[in-house]
């Protein structure tokens, strides 16, 4: 006997594929879409570094000048957007100073062409970024010393001051005098005073009376080649006779006492050639 039931199952091959196409497309749009969208994304963390680099760099220029602060952004801009040059279009970059000059604004703007998006109509992306900075002005509170010599209002003159200054008590290097004298050494701290005039206590002071021609070019260079005490000997050009420093103060010897061991000394000054 025939079937009088029909099989409708039949007309239902094949449909499957078609929607498996479907679904590629699908896929492969998403796929596509996301490789744009990653360069998209570079390229704008790109341009956010770069303009924030240069808006840092300008900044910190900008006690130089406008031009040289501008000059820094650029060369600072040009060192961090590599794939911006290399992938973007119709790049623009503008350094801008607002009202004052205490700031700088940072502008960079670029098209980044697509690679798959444009078959859906999107033929690049528009990426642009902005930074601003400004220059700090900074109170500055200056310290004075009062104590010591500082608290002076105005300081004798030293003699032989200039470039050619040797600041040396004794030869450099030399901690056995000639002579048989004791390397000078404090016994006692300086004394505060409000005058000029100190006493200062050491455990030797023969050094600074030798009458020894020798001896004094020994223990002073060939400078002190005298028979004069150093402390007695009258400076020439490059030669500081009679003075002594003690951390980083010249004093000028007015006075020794073999008996006592002491120098009389007036203050002298403090400058950039005794540190």
């Amino acid at each position: 006997m025939k079937n009088r039931f029909p099989c409708r199952g039949r007309e239902d091959h094949g449909q499957a594929l078609v929607i498996f196409a479907a679904g590629l497309v699908v896929f492969l749009g998403f796929t596509a879409l996301s490789v744009d969208v990653g360069r998209y994304m570079w390229a704008r963390g790109q341009m956010q570094s770069a303009v924030d680099a240069a808006a840092l760099a300008a900044a910190q220029s900008m006690p130089y000048g406008t031009a040289e602060a501008s000059s820094y952004a650029t060369a600072y801009w040009d060192k961090n957007n590599n794939f911006i040059k290399s992938q973007g279009e119709n790049v623009s970059f503008n350094v801008a100073f607002p009202e004052g000059n205490k700031a700088v604004k940072i502008q960079g703007d670029a098209d980044i062409p697509t690679w798959f998006a444009k078959f859906f109509g999107l033929n690049h992306w528009e990426v642009s970024a902005s930074a601003t900075a400004a220059s700090q002005v900074l109170d500055i509170a200056l310290v004075l010393d009062t104590s010591g010599s500082m608290c002076f209002t105005s300081y004798p003159p030293v003699e032989g001051d200039g470039p050619n200054w040797t600041g040396y008590v004794m030869s450099p290097g030399r901690l056995s005098p000639a002579g048989g004298f004791a390397f000078p050494k404090l016994t006692q701290p300086i004394a505060a005073s409000s005058g000029s005039s100190i006493t200062i206590h050491l455990n030797d002071v023969r050094i600074f009376t030798s009458t020894s021609s020798s001896t004094n070019q020994s223990n002073f260079g060939s400078g002190y080649s005298s028979s004069t005490p150093y402390w007695q000997r009258v400076p020439t050009s490059g030669v500081r006779a009679g003075i002594v420093m003690i951390d980083n103060e010249l004093f000028k010897i007015t006075a020794v006492s073999t008996a006592n061991n002491t120098l009389t000394v007036t203050r002298g000054q403090t400058n950039d050639r005794t540190s």
